[in-house]
């Protein structure tokens, strides 16, 4: 099962992640929710795991006790050998990893939606990689059903590229 890009086969396994950022309530609260509640989330055409993301962080409200979650889930982070001293979300990212991957492998879950929040009144916002057309679909249908909402989706290129784009989906659809 692969959603890379020109990928036309259905999404199966679906993982929703909030708190990656522990002071980011949104998705913190929706994770607990759906820990609890699963059928919430369960869809007839695919599977769906709620995960919070960086407990301790959670625990202590703040956006992460060493490092920054998102930037310890890369492939030199997750390939590393682990020592005692590693922070605590470079290990949280290889449980991670080993829970919904590993990352670039055939097992790894679909597609993994990441719940942040801002203070910003930016309505809803996507940042996603510029080349997965599903991304373009999911901001269709968010607009969709909230049409007096912008739904802002914002691209970038992958790692080791200088490029970044915006886009913004209109009222009118994509």
């Amino acid at each position: 099962m692969s959603s890379l890009p020109g990928s036309r086969e259905p999404l199966l396994r679906v993982a929703v992640t909030g708190g990656t950022h522990g002071n980011e309530m949104c998705g913190v609260y929706l994770a607990r929710y759906w820990l609890q509640n699963p059928g919430e989330l369960q869809r007839p055409s695919f599977s769906a795991m709620p995960v919070l993301a960086n407990p301790a962080a959670t625990a202590a409200c703040c956006r992460y006790l060493d490092r920054d979650l998102n930037r310890s889930c890369t492939l030199t982070f997750l390939g590393s050998t682990a020592t005692p001293d590693d922070p605590y979300e470079v290990k949280r990212a290889r449980e991670l990893n080993q829970l919904l991957g590993p990352k670039g492998t055939g097992q790894a879950f679909d597609f993994t939606l990441d719940l942040h929040n801002t203070t910003a009144n930016t309505g809803v916002c996507l940042i996603s990689e510029s080349n997965i057309s599903f991304n373009l679909h999911l901001c269709h249908y968010l607009q969709r059903q909230n049409p007096g909402m912008p739904c802002r989706l914002f691209l970038y290129e992958p790692a080791g590229t200088e490029t970044f784009s915006v886009e913004s989906i209109s009222k009118n659809g994509i």
